[in-house]
């Protein structure tokens, strides 16, 4: 997975865990040695909570999910004017529970 995410903190100083939310654009490669490597985009959503142990160390917990839309198939989709092909498929998911220790420099 290649992703690109953003993190936005609640910050307060008063309490002593921050919570944040991240959210992620990137691509999920596929491949094995019998079949042709692909990459399918993707995106991940999380939260989590950091918590600053001194001026130079934090400490962090999140969990993410980042789903990626694999086709498995074609169907035939219709609205009042036309009718188009379109693929079908499902979401290959993936969860994520990491802990993070973030020393400042």
């Amino acid at each position: 997975d290649i992703m690109l995410s953003g993190y936005w903190y609640a910050f307060d100083p008063s309490r002593p865990l921050i919570p944040y939310f991240t959210l992620g654009l990137g691509c999920s490669i596929f491949g094995t040695e019998q079949t042709a490597t692909i990459g399918r985009f993707a995106w991940d959503i999380g939260a989590g909570f950091r918590r600053e142990v001194n001026e130079k160390f934090a400490l962090s917990v999140q969990g993410i999910w980042m789903p990626t839309w694999v086709t498995t198939g074609s169907g035939i989709w219709c609205d009042p004017f036309f009718c188009y092909s379109v693929g079908t498929g499902e979401y290959y998911d993936q969860f994520e529970l990491s802990g993070k220790l973030t020393i400042k420099l």
